[in-house]
């Protein structure tokens, strides 16, 4: 702006206009420029001047809308598949007639709700390849299934992980369907690009929620995670699943009820196999599943109902927020090694060469001697009265996925780093009135946290016993009155 501002002289108030609008603009077309995965993936909402071949392909396909939105918000992905570009450009291209039945206004670019959306609804339909024969990779979906890991927004952001079916299937040629969509068609006729045509629109699925890179054993993670989903018709039924998995091994946790000796893995204290209210290592009293929330006596669960709806985003988080304080879903019930733990704190300075050396030594819970772990969320899609029901779905099928930054789990809060725990107490007094730790405890309708009650005189904490006490020697009994009265009046006499 500053060197607009330099080049045209502003002499009047139509030309400051002009300016400001000038710079606007420019602001515009790098409002998602804020890093990428790839050289060529800088993000602008300008549609591209240059013809693409790969663009007058999709159209010649019937596949003109998901044409028209990687014109205007993916332009430089799009440019970038040349016959020798290495990683190859994989483009999801969903049919017009199977995407306007489903949704008259999908993947319109005027009828999305913002430029964001639309920005990851584009990214959801491009991957790299940089091996065809490794197209898709396990670590986000439930067991070894494999996964296309789509362009991210920014390097900041997490990717939108499309399943595939056969689940094991790592070759773009042997794939049938793709995030719950048919195959259609493999087409590589453009140089640098492979074009998948699928019977409709794929869906865009991230985390609008901050994620900490600590967490800690029996909590909710800090804070609660919230996923959005875009995409989809109107009678999309679709049910999100946390997982914990390991950042070495991209396992999922199992569950195991020994305590090592030694510290060197894992175990789950408060998770025995035989109790059914949990669900792998995280809690699940099974509540029932509603598009408000889960509902019962206990809302322990990692499983969330995502609402139903068409054109706009979809969001669900694992907290409801009530007049008090927020009442939380997800809880971690593994407890992390505690021999990394000891080794980290006798020499802090070799912590990363110690999370290596432990990193290597694995156990038979899918984990390793290091502490780092990372969420999964899977999006299934599944019947409606499976889903309302809160069980098991019979016929539900893995669509999407996205997993959550790496973190380090700690047994404890007053483990935590500093600068963890001076945000959680900024955000406890902020955003929840509670007290250290993120420990609520506020009083409704106030930001301070809770204080005992203190004697006038000499400022001691009283106990409860104490005050029952006082109470007591302050009472005075009705027969003692009843005498007190009887005398008065005899005096009186």
């Amino acid at each position: 702006m500053h060197a607009a501002l330099s080049h045209n002289p502003v002499t009047d108030d139509a030309d400051l206009v002009a300016v400001l609008a000038a710079a606007k603009r420019a602001v515009d077309r790098r409002a998602f420029d804020d890093g990428a995965c790839h050289p060529c993936c800088h993000p602008t909402r300008q549609p591209t001047s240059v013809p693409s071949p790969l663009l007058a392909l999709l159209r010649r396909k019937g596949c003109e809308r998901i044409a028209n939105l990687l014109a205007e918000h993916a332009p430089n992905e799009v440019r970038h598949a040349a016959p020798s570009s290495s990683p190859t450009l994989l483009v999801v291209a969903p049919l017009d007639a199977s995407v306007a039945e489903e949704d008259p206004d999908g993947l319109l670019p005027a009828r999305l709700p913002s430029a964001e959306v639309a920005r990851r609804t584009a990214c959801a339909h491009l991957a790299w390849c940089a091996d065809d024969a490794r197209a898709a990779s396990p670590g986000a979906l439930p067991g070894e299934a494999v996964g296309v890991r789509t362009l991210p927004v920014s390097a900041r952001r997490q990717r939108t992980v499309l399943a595939v079916a056969p689940p094991l299937a790592t070759r773009v040629d042997e794939w049938t369907r793709v995030g719950g969509r048919d195959v259609v068609a493999v087409d590589r006729s453009v140089p640098g690009a492979i074009v998948l045509v699928v019977r409709g629109a794929m869906r865009a699925f991230w985390m609008h929620t901050d994620f900490r890179k600590e967490q800690t054993l029996d909590k909710t993670p800090y804070p609660a995670p919230g996923v959005s989903l875009a995409g989809g018709g109107a009678g999309d039924r679709c049910l999100a699943e946390a997982s914990l998995r390991s950042a070495d091994t991209r396992e999922e946790i199992r569950v195991c009820e020994t305590k090592p000796s030694g510290g060197e893995h894992g175990y789950c204290p408060l998770i025995p196999l035989s109790n059914p209210k949990y669900r792998g290592v995280l809690a699940d009293t099974r509540p029932l599943l509603t598009e408000a929330g889960p509902k019962g006596a206990n809302h322990k669960t990692p499983r969330l109902l995502v609402p139903r709806g068409t054109g706009g985003v979809r969001r669900v988080e694992w907290c409801r927020h009530g007049p008090r304080e927020p009442m939380f879903f997800l809880k971690i019930g593994h407890s992390p090694p505690e021999l990394i733990s000891r080794r980290i704190a006798n020499d802090p300075k070799r912590e990363a060469e110690l999370r290596r050396e432990e990193a290597r030594k694995r156990d038979a819970y899918g984990g390793t001697g290091n502490s780092e772990y990372y969420l999964s969320f899977t999006l299934f899609r599944c019947a409606t009265s499976a889903a309302e029901a809160g069980v098991e779905a019979e016929a539900r099928e893995a669509v999407a996925a996205l997993e959550t930054p790496a973190f380090v789990l700690r047994n404890s809060v007053h483990v935590l780093s500093r600068e963890e725990a001076a945000f959680r107490n900024q955000f406890a007094l902020e955003m929840m009135g509670g007290g250290p730790g993120g420990v609520r405890g506020g009083r409704k309708g106030s930001r301070e946290p809770t204080k005992r009650k203190r004697r006038p005189d000499d400022g001691a904490p009283r106990s409860n016993k104490s005050i029952a006490a006082e109470r007591r020697e302050a009472a005075v009994p009705p027969m003692t009155l009843l005498f007190a009265a009887a005398t008065a009046m005899q005096r009186a006499e």
